[in-house]
């Protein structure tokens, strides 16, 4: 919404975010960062507390049928401002290391699996945004768990190939939303989850990828 804002108004605004002493927090004031909007425009509001303003504007939602409206997208890619990146022949692969939802339990065999088809392997945690945003220009090719990690298929190249990973039983098409929207070419495979119904949700259990399936997805998108 603060990109779409700053498109149509460019300078008008002050935007009021809420405040996050981690590495969210950061990368949410680099994002804006990258949208033009500099610290100085920027309010903190702490969650632990109620804030009135005497004059402020509210912006409608940028929804459309679960996934951000196409239109809203075409302002993100086009308002970051990096210098203009022409996509590569790179397949990249987001792994999640450090993260203790959907651990992938045979991590090891599917990234040796994975360095052998020629992909990059990497962590996105911990990238300054501006970094994610080329590494996603650059990708022709990309594996990610299905979560967080694929919402940077905002700024990949149309027609961008990708493999999703994901436990049985578990869906969410918000990723695949935005993978059509780049006329991506999608290949999701599914493995047997490692839940215990005393552990938390199911999306967040481990999981197993089964490499016969994902060998058979990645040659689909050769």
């Amino acid at each position: 919404m603060a990109a779409v804002v700053e498109r149509y108004q460019p300078g008008r605004f002050k935007f009021a975010v809420p405040h996050y002493r981690s590495d969210y927090g950061r990368a949410m004031m680099e994002s804006l960062r990258a949208y033009g909007i500099e610290p100085h425009r920027v309010i903190p509001i702490s969650c632990a507390r109620s804030t009135q303003f005497r004059n402020a504007w509210a912006v409608t939602p940028i929804w459309s049928d679960r996934s951000p409206h196409p239109s809203a997208l075409d302002v993100m890619r086009g308002a970051v401002r990096l210098i203009q990146h022409m996509p590569g022949r790179e397949r990249i692969a987001l792994m999640r290391r450090d993260r203790p939802t959907r651990t992938i339990v045979n991590g090891s065999e599917v990234e040796a699996a994975l360095t052998a088809a020629g992909f990059v392997l990497t962590d996105a945690t911990g990238l300054p945004f501006v970094e994610q945003v080329r590494m996603f220009q650059s990708a022709t090719t990309i594996f990610g768990v299905l979560g967080s990690g694929l919402t940077g298929l905002i700024y990949s190249p149309n027609g961008v190939n990708v493999v999703a990973v994901a436990p049985s039983g578990w869906g969410d098409d918000f990723f695949y939303g935005i993978a059509r929207q780049r006329n991506a070419k999608w290949a999701e495979v599914r493995g047997q989850s490692h839940w215990n119904k005393t552990d938390g949700l199911l999306r967040d259990a481990p999981f197993e990828v089964p490499l016969r399936s994902l060998h058979e997805a990645l040659e689909t998108l050769q």
